[in-house]
């Protein structure tokens, strides 16, 4: 459990609602708080989009490049994951029920954060 957060600077930092801001104990300038919110769908689509579309897309693109018939595979084990992951939560996660239904994610041109 983690006891402590240090934060260098904000840039970049986003945090939920419910999750996050609440871990800052220091008063913040309300326009600094604001900036550092993320609504529970913003975060969502953030995660998604920087794990699946920057990382494991282009991680499964150059590791089939030459051998595409792995790419579905490799797909297939990501599905497997998640669902392992899904299997060992306690708390509702209707974002990651439907992300494994086959939900579409947010991408360049429909990611508004």
């Amino acid at each position: 459990q983690p006891q402590q957060l240090l934060l260098r600077d904000f840039e970049g930092v986003k945090l939920t609602e419910e999750l996050g801001i609440k871990a800052i104990q220091v008063g913040l300038h309300p326009r600094i708080r604001q900036s550092l919110l993320y609504t529970r769908e913003q975060g969502w689509n953030r995660i998604t989009y920087c794990l699946l579309i920057n990382n494991l897309s282009e991680a499964v693109l150059a590791l089939s490049w030459e051998r595409p018939h792995l790419a579905p595979l490799m797909w297939q084990k990501v599905e497997q994951q998640l669902q392992r992951i899904r299997d060992e939560l306690v708390l509702p996660a209707p974002e990651l029920d439907a992300l494994i239904a086959g939900q579409s994610i947010a991408c360049k041109t429909n990611l508004k954060v």
